[in-house]
């Protein structure tokens, strides 16, 4: 496998990694919104 392609894929894995995090972190306002407006 060249370097090139080896570096991509970690880009793109470090990157699917990040948007879950922001996602989990998302979901997680949304879970302690809705605790507080009850």
């Amino acid at each position: 496998m060249p370097l090139a392609l080896e570096r991509e894929q970690i880009k793109n894995q470090s990157l699917v990694l990040f948007i879950r995090y922001l996602n989990m972190i998302d979901y997680k306002d949304k879970i302690d919104y809705k605790d507080k407006s009850e």
